[in-house]
């Protein structure tokens, strides 16, 4: 899909490089069940990154190649939608009589029977223009209405938005669950229309990270397939675990001004059967030393944890009322299975902050069980230490039962589903 700037380019937000995906699936079958779910729908209009036939670009490249479009195409963010305007040609009645553009636009979205029949855009193409900046898709000029972050958000501003009503009637009789995926992939969701108020696909934001995810679902559907498989023999027998070590942080933000910080991670598994119950653990708040560079130096035990599903890392600042998100790292299955890893992970959001952790399957040895899904071309891992302290097992959402060893060793806390 090539893009065309359409007005002046301004600079990307300086949150981080993310490039857009727009999908790329038949139009047709938008908004059915599963309708998003193909990763490679997703590279629809991007075809020769998952071509078998020549040796197939790394993830960094693709996503260093997608940076120009992606800047074009933020250039022509926009949310509420731009009313266009009228054309210089266009034969206006009496000033008192004549409908203004969004009028003009309303009586033609009012004699619509089924969705966009009568066609309204090129009576909208004849009379007028696009009022403000947009790109250019296959010959066409488009916004990008957005961001947002969850599908509540991004219905209920299609709702109140007067030149959306009709996406905004179509879009809300899809089932709940077919955005659900959509927000799953990335940073953050924003709908591709043209400028009449019609067309619409979505697109994804995504970092490198969740560029090289998506892409290499889309490239090896038959590994994800072999793991969801292997998962449901695997479930059968004693569920697996991991020592996950939480070393350290650097580089947060303070988020409390009137008290202390006090940053606690909880790691995550990400499980590839989503009817499985939630697995995750959590180190204890830092209140002492250092609390913007904290050193918490403590293990958790992950259980259960199987081969081929990634690690979401979430730091949080606790408060005297609840607790506020600091923000995220991820950790690919494949960067630590079967290998281990050790080393820092750059967090989402804050640009020169890093944590530290460490990760190891509880048995080194490879299981016969599970197939490894995570992305083959991401950083090298680097060996996980080896630590042979034995774990107090503790029941979920008792923190206060966790204890710390003596110097020289980990704390250790064990969570179960």
């Amino acid at each position: 899909m090539d893009v065309v700037a359409r007005g002046p380019v301004v600079p990307a937000p300086s949150r981080g490089p993310t490039c857009f995906v727009t999908y790329g699936g038949p139009a047709g079958g938008m908004g059915k069940p599963g309708s998003f779910d193909d990763p490679k729908m997703w590279f629809g209009f991007k075809k020769e990154v998952l071509r078998t036939d020549a040796p197939l670009p790394s993830a960094n490249s693709v996503f260093q190649g997608m940076l120009h479009e992606t800047t074009l195409m933020r250039a022509a963010i926009a949310c509420p939608f731009p009313i266009p305007k009228f054309k210089p040609s266009t034969e206006k009645l009496d000033d008192a009589m004549a409908p203004t553009e969004l009028e003009e636009i309303a009586r033609l979205d009012s004699e619509m029977m089924e969705p966009n029949k009568p066609d309204k855009v090129p009576t909208i193409s004849s009379k007028m223009e696009p009022r403000a900046a947009t790109f250019e898709s296959q010959g066409e000029g488009y916004y990008l209405y957005g961001p947002f972050q969850c599908r509540e958000n991004m219905m209920e501003n299609l709702k109140q938005d007067p030149m959306l009503k009709p996406v905004a009637d179509k879009w809300s009789k899809f089932d709940c669950s077919v955005f659900d995926v959509v927000f799953s992939h990335g940073t953050a969701i924003y709908l591709q229309i043209r400028w009449q108020g019609w067309f619409v696909r979505p697109v994804v934001e995504l970092t490198e990270s969740e560029l090289a995810r998506l892409l290499s679902k889309a490239r090896f559907p038959e590994t994800r397939s072999a793991a969801l498989r292997s998962l449901q023999n695997c479930q059968k027998q004693s569920p697996p675990s991991l020592f996950v070590d939480v070393v350290a942080a650097t580089g947060l933000a303070q988020m409390n001004h009137f008290t202390s910080d006090h940053f606690y991670v909880q790691c995550e598994v990400k499980h590839l059967n989503r009817h499985e119950r939630t697995t995750k653990a959590a180190t204890q708040p830092m209140t002492v030393g250092d609390t913007m560079n904290p050193f918490w130096n403590e293990r958790l035990e992950i259980q259960p944890w199987h081969p081929g599903e990634d690690l979401e890392f979430t730091i949080y600042d606790k408060g005297l009322v609840g607790a506020r998100t600091q923000g995220k790292v991820s950790l690919t299955s494949a960067n630590f299975y079967p290998q281990g890893y050790n080393g820092r992970l750059p967090i989402k959001g804050l640009p020169s902050a890093f944590l530290h952790v460490a990760v190891q399957p509880a048995d080194r040895a490879t299981s016969t069980c599970g197939a490894s899904s995570g992305i083959t071309d991401a950083a090298q891992a680097a060996p996980a230490k080896n630590i042979s302290s034995a774990p107090e097992i503790i029941q979920a959402g008792d923190p206060a039962s966790a204890s710390r060893m003596p110097v020289g060793g980990l704390p250790t806390r064990t969570m179960l589903a």
